[in-house]
């Protein structure tokens, strides 16, 4: 297995930082974040190499961060190990350092922009929903019943997943779901089993946990999201029923929506 502190040290080396306490550089912003996850171009490279600290282990952009690592740490000859799959375990398990890392770096430079001081709010919620979007979608696969939802997923974007507001008290942190006026409560019921099926996942067949961290719990909530725009192009069931009447012929065709799609799902799945 690869030694911890060799991977720190070369991760030093990529990040072109001088030890663990400088500054780091730009971030992966949430457009490069998007980009990559629907096109894949515009990702992570060994000369522009970028951690999505605000982001998950297991999202894209840090998979490909993984993956680039372990591979040139293996073909650099410079180390020992030669197991790629180790190596990009090892540096995974690095991010949380470089988290706090980059968190204790801004509290301490006078010129971190303001908007980077503050890694939890807008940044950070944008980066839950991406991840819960991720792991809905890869829920596909875990029941033969909603495979035929596969498809569907590729329309489904991060924005159509509701967000969530972080709530702190007695040093204990709850994120409470947001309610997206436009979306219809069946997409929300929809949505649910895909988080039921992904938890279902962290169980190993004997019942016991898997080894890694489990999803957030997000509680329910009467917040009404008012800083997002409906998602265009959506199959015209997942609007609201009654907020889609109360737009007028020119708003309704400026969301290009398509026609309804069947999202029952099968009592298989929901037993």
């Amino acid at each position: 297995m690869a030694q911890q502190s060799q991977v720190c040290k070369l991760t030093l080396q990529l990040m072109k930082r001088k030890d663990k306490y400088a500054p780091f550089g730009p971030l992966p912003n949430t457009q490069d974040i998007e980009n990559f996850e629907k096109t894949g171009a515009g990702g992570p490279t060994l000369d522009n190499f970028r951690v999505n600290i605000l982001g998950k282990l297991a999202d894209k952009w840090n998979k490909t961060v993984a993956q680039l690592f372990a591979a040139y740490f293996v073909e650099s000859g410079w180390f020992s190990c030669a197991d790629v799959d180790a190596v990009a375990q090892a540096f995974k398990r690095h991010i949380p350092a470089l988290q706090r890392q980059y968190k204790c770096s801004c509290q301490t430079e006078d010129e971190c922009p303001e908007d980077e001081l503050d890694i939890g709010e807008a940044e950070a919620a944008d980066a839950r929903r991406r991840s819960l979007r991720t792991c809905r979608a890869e829920s596909c696969n875990v029941h033969r019943g909603v495979r035929k939802f596969k498809g569907l997923w590729e329309l489904l974007t991060y924005e159509v997943m509701s967000g969530d507001e972080a709530e702190h008290r007695r040093g204990k942190t709850r994120y409470l779901v947001t309610k997206m006026p436009w979306r219809s409560p069946e997409v929300t019921d929809f949505l649910r089993v895909f988080d039921m099926l992904h938890l279902s996942t962290r169980f190993k067949t004997n019942g016991g946990a898997r080894r890694g961290a489990f999803p957030h719990r997000r509680y329910p909530s009467s917040c009404i999201d008012t800083k997002t725009s409906p998602v265009p192009g959506l199959p015209k069931n997942f609007y609201d029923e009654i907020w889609f009447a109360s737009l007028n012929a020119v708003e309704q065709k400026a969301l290009r929506s398509l026609p309804s799609v069947d999202i029952t799902l099968p009592a298989a799945v929901l037993t």
